[in-house]
C-alpha cells in the first residue's frame, strides 16, 4: 500500500478492536468476580416480584376513573 494510504485506517480499526476486546474482557471478569452470575434462578423470577408500587396504583386509578 501506498505511503498515506489506508494502512492507517487498517491500523486505527486493529487498535480499536482490540481495546473493544479488552475492555469486554475486563467486564466479564469482573462480573464473574462480583459474583454477577451466582444465582440464576432467583434472576429468572426478579421482575415478577417487584410489583407495582402504592403511588402508581393509586395514580392508575384516578386516570381510570378520568376516562369514564
Amino acid at each position: 500500500m501506498s505511503a498515506g494510504g489506508p494502512d492507517w485506517l487498517l491500523t486505527m480499526w486493529i487498535a480499536f478492536m482490540a481495546v473493544v476486546a479488552a475492555g469486554v474482557i475486563a467486564v466479564f471478569v469482573w462480573a464473574v468476580r462480583a459474583r454477577q452470575f451466582r444465582d440464576q434462578e432467583r434472576a429468572r423470577f426478579l421482575a415478577l416480584h417487584s410489583g407495582i408500587p402504592e403511588e402508581e396504583k393509586q395514580l392508575k386509578v384516578k386516570n381510570e376513573k378520568l376516562k369514564i
